[in-house]
């Protein structure tokens, strides 16, 4: 059985039907960082008002641009300690593209985004150009609008890491849970109670990359269930199952 393909197909055939019936949350337990995201943003902040003010104007473009990278570095890594997912992480030595992907995977930022940050990123780093100031304004407020949703998503995944779904038809299943559990893997649960009390789980560990990936998707949009349109979670959940 494809976990993800059971679970995709469950959530979008019910969808008219769901109403959340609870969610539970945890406490925020914050990396033992010396330096945060906002820290780097509010250097490369200096740097771009030192570049209106000094003559030498290059050195504040290289580290304004140094601290915008350090800023996006620190906020991954901060998305993936919460998560619980940060020493997997760094056992397997995973670089910046990789990461993006993962949040791209569960629905977290848009394709577009992420290209948009690593045009302007790669163009100093790889080409050894110098980007002009309206494309450093460009990634400074690309950077910021990151950092915003990850700080977002943390907060939102934090507050709902396990929620339950009940149906309002009769003739259905009587609920669901979708849990993340982060001291076992971390792995996702997903857990059907049937009109007659017959019960069906499945589970997908960490190391079932594809499918901890799809299962982190639904447990994400299944907590906007209340105030997101049915076609927008549609749309995110017909994506990235196979």
């Amino acid at each position: 059985m494809n976990k993800a393909v059971f679970l995709k197909d469950f959530l979008i055939s019910n969808i008219e039907h769901l109403e959340t019936s609870s969610s539970s949350g945890t406490h925020a337990i914050y990396p033992t960082f010396d330096l945060h995201p906002r820290d780097f943003l509010k250097f490369a902040k200096n740097e771009l008002e030192n570049f209106t003010q000094k003559k030498d104007k290059l050195i504040h473009i290289i580290n304004c641009l140094s601290h915008l990278k350090r800023a996006l570095d620190c906020q991954l890594d901060s998305f993936f300690h919460h998560f619980g997912l940060y020493s997997i992480v760094r056992k397997n030595n995973l670089k910046f593209d990789k990461k993006m992907d993962f949040l791209k995977d569960i629905g977290v930022i848009e394709s577009a985004s992420l290209s948009r940050l690593n045009r302007i990123r790669n163009k100093m780093e790889h080409d050894y150009k110098i980007p002009d100031i309206q494309e450093i304004e460009v990634y400074y407020d690309l950077v910021v609008a990151f950092i915003s949703v990850i700080e977002s998503t943390i907060t939102m995944f934090l507050s709902n890491y396990h929620v339950q779904i009940g149906s309002n038809n009769e003739n259905s299943f009587r609920f669901f849970d979708l849990e993340y559990k982060f001291n076992e893997g971390p792995k996702i649960t997903f857990y059907i109670v049937y009109q007659d009390k017959k019960k069906f789980n499945l589970e997908v560990n960490v190391t079932e990359r594809k499918e901890f990936v799809y299962f982190l998707r639904a447990l994400i949009f299944m907590s906007k269930l209340e105030y997101m349109r049915h076609e927008t979670i549609i749309e995110h959940l017909s994506s990235s199952s196979e």
